[in-house]
């Protein structure tokens, strides 16, 4: 007679949880997760700043007020590799903009497309724009079709970037008449004075 190790109740249970037990186990060999180290961006600002050649206390500093230690570190690493401008000087750009890794390709692009360029002009340009995607977008096509130097499109594109100052919007309906305001208004001084009317 064969004894069942389980009881045949117990067995189904015991087969689900078996399974589910080899699912798991296979999800996190597959899966694996990622060292703490890994996620700290601190850390990984730190390890690229001492790569090209930052001192030890710049790093700390540049790293702790970072708003993105991340983004700053990949900034100054991806300028002073693919440019002659030194790390020192990217690391003082990559720290006053609020998009670092936009900077870093607005810079490599237009240093890249534009060879008359001066690596601290495209730089502080860069630095300048809001939108430093658009600008090096702008200055590049620009240049392409009009064939002029690198200054003079940069300036062009910076100044474009600027939004008209003396406009509002308007909700009035297209077609209709505009009521003059109080100040349009002349005031008693300066209108005529009516014409008394004469008596029948």
């Amino acid at each position: 007679m064969t004894h069942q190790l389980y009881p045949s109740k117990l067995a189904p249970r015991f087969r689900r949880s078996l399974s589910l037990g080899v699912i798991i186990g296979f999800a996190t060999i597959s899966f694996p997760f990622a060292p703490a180290s890994a996620r700290n961006v601190y850390e990984s600002c730190a390890t690229n700043l001492l790569t090209v050649g930052i001192a030890k206390e710049d790093t700390a500093i540049a790293c702790s007020e970072a708003l993105y230690p991340q983004d700053v570190g990949r900034c100054v690493v991806k300028i002073s590799h693919e440019s002659n401008i030194t790390a020192l000087d990217a690391l003082a750009a990559c720290r006053r903009v609020r998009r670092p890794t936009e900077l870093a390709s607005c810079v490599n692009e237009i240093r890249s497309e534009i060879k008359d360029s001066a690596t601290v002009e495209v730089l502080d340009n860069c630095r300048r724009s809001l939108l430093p995607t658009r600008f090096s977008s702008c200055v590049v096509g620009i240049s392409r079709r009009t064939a002029l130097t690198a200054t003079p499109v940069m300036n062009i594109c910076i100044s474009g970037s600027d939004t008209p100052r003396d406009f509002g919007p308007t909700f009035i309906p297209v077609g209709a008449s505009v009521t003059p305001t109080s100040s349009e208004v002349p005031s008693s001084e300066t209108a005529p004075a009516e014409t008394p009317a004469v008596p029948k």
